[in-house]
């Protein structure tokens, strides 16, 4: 017999207001262990939700770290593969930057050794002719001076002197042999410079063509050599064209070669 009928039996034998006590009593009771049984039942199921969620949350935990070790690995591999191509590539470039800057200083060190045999043709040009001038213009001046002049015989023959040792000088082989010499090496330079210009367009500043071209156009400007003022004009022009061919061409040079001094 259970606990119902039980109840029931024994609500036969009481009264009315002591069966529904009795009734409220075992309804509570029945009450009570349906919830005792339910909440087992509740815990039961928390504990096997606990046990599966943990699981999920492993199995979720082991399959992420999975995923970012190989994400990680992953990207540790790609970046040093572009970490080392750019270190690669920075090398190459570093490589040709170098032999880059190598051919322009040998390009620019060229042209100042074919600028600087240009200058010395000048500087020659300029103190044959300076001296030339000096003598004829001491002989004018002397002459200018009448009476005194043909009065000073040791005077005149000082300045023959100097006249016939400066005649024989540029007329000796060794001057025109000199002379001959410093022209060549001129004509040779003046070519040589136009053609590296030229030639090296692509590694050196584009200015410099033009420099060496203004030069060249004054190197070979014309001039009346009889007219002493015309060859004193054109001295003073070449002069002052390759020093400051020279200039400008430093200038570009060391902005090239980003050279501070």
């Amino acid at each position: 017999m259970n606990l119902i009928d039980g109840a029931t039996l024994v609500a036969s034998f009481m009264s009315p207001i002591l069966l529904g006590a009795f009734v409220v009593f075992i309804n509570k009771k029945a009450k009570n262990l349906a919830d005792r049984t339910e909440f087992k039942k509740l815990k039961k199921e928390l504990t096997e939700n606990t046990t599966i969620i943990e699981k999920v949350r492993s199995d979720f935990l082991e399959a992420n770290t999975k995923i970012v070790e190989n994400v990680r690995s992953e990207f540790l591999k790609n970046n040093t593969e572009v970490v080392e191509s750019v270190k690669s590539e920075l090398q190459v470039k570093g490589w040709v930057n170098q032999q880059v800057w190598l051919k322009k200083q040998e390009i620019y060190e060229s042209i100042f050794n074919k600028l600087l045999s240009v200058k010395k043709y000048a500087t020659h040009q300029s103190n044959a002719f300076q001296e030339a001038l000096y003598l004829e213009r001491e002989h004018e001046y002397y002459l200018s001076q009448g009476e005194e002049w043909i009065d000073s015989p040791s005077l005149k023959r000082d300045l023959e002197r100097k006249r016939e040792e400066y005649k024989i000088r540029v007329n000796s082989q060794e001057h025109i042999n000199e002379s001959k010499t410093i022209r060549a090496e001129k004509e040779q330079a003046i070519s040589s410079l136009m053609e590296l210009a030229s030639i090296n367009s692509v590694y050196i500043d584009g200015d410099v063509e033009s420099v060496l071209d203004k030069l060249k156009n004054v190197l070979h400007s014309r001039y009346d050599s009889s007219d002493f003022d015309e060859v004193e004009n054109h001295m003073y022009d070449v002069c002052n064209a390759v020093e400051k061919a020279i200039v400008e061409v430093k200038v570009m040079c060391k902005k090239e070669l980003q050279i501070k001094t």
